[in-house]
């Protein structure tokens, strides 16, 4: 996860990384999460602020 942050020059505290619609912690492993070769993880970025569309 570290890695794609850093090559994709993204921030930290917007970005979650999702598998199986189950947020993966900075603590997981593979074998915790039940990952296995070939599986895809999802990234996603958090928006804050905005205002209402009209």
């Amino acid at each position: 996860m570290d890695a794609y942050i850093q090559k994709k020059n993204l921030d930290p505290s917007r970005i979650r990384f999702l598998f199986d619609g189950q947020r993966i912690m900075s603590d997981d492993t593979p074998e915790k999460m039940g990952i296995e070769d070939g599986d895809h993880i999802d990234c996603v970025q958090t928006q804050l602020g905005g205002a209402p569309v009209l």
